[in-house]
């Protein structure tokens, strides 16, 4: 009796590993490795922009703001310069997101739209896509570096839009 006892104890332990192993493993496969990894699009991206290889990091492991080599007030001037007063009335925030690989170089845009409650909105007009076409076009993003070694990484700008116009950029 004492014996089957120890077999029912072994027998239910490795049971309960098994299947708690198993859900954890198959838990873990459903997600990417870093939460808003921006993957290759064929129909948008560049298939020659070249990555290290290594995981994407994000701005914030490098640099305290918004990687541009000149001080930010720079990065802002180049939008007031280059954004064309939109005759909308419209408010929200426009997040534009990329990577800066380990040469400078910028591509995989993406843009989110939200209304100021954070629900996703399409602004109309040009908005988005002038303030798209102006984040491509800035060639002054710093490349990453720790210990001598170049890394890539995802680098983001928010532009709080209020009357059709550009009120904030963050970081």
């Amino acid at each position: 009796m004492y014996i089957s006892y120890n077999l029912r104890i072994i027998f239910v332990s490795l049971v309960l590993f098994l299947f708690f192993y198993g859900t954890e493993a198959q838990n873990t496969n459903t997600y990417t490795e870093n939460v808003g990894n921006i993957l290759f699009n064929s129909q948008t991206d560049n298939i020659n922009f070249s990555l290290t290889g290594e995981t994407i990091r994000q701005y914030y492991n490098f640099f305290p703001g918004a990687a541009f080599k000149d001080e930010k007030s720079a990065l802002i001037s180049y939008y007031k310069q280059w954004y064309t007063d939109s005759i909308s009335i419209e408010n929200g925030y426009i997040t534009i997101r990329f990577i800066v690989n380990y040469k400078g170089e910028t591509d995989r845009f993406r843009v989110q739209q939200m209304d100021y409650n954070y629900k996703e909105k399409a602004f109309s007009g040009d908005i988005a896509q002038q303030l798209l076409e102006i984040t491509k076009s800035i060639q002054k993003w710093k490349i990453a570096k720790v210990k001598g070694k170049k890394y890539d990484y995802f680098q983001y700008l928010t532009f709080v839009i209020e009357e059709g116009n550009i009120k904030e950029i963050l970081p």
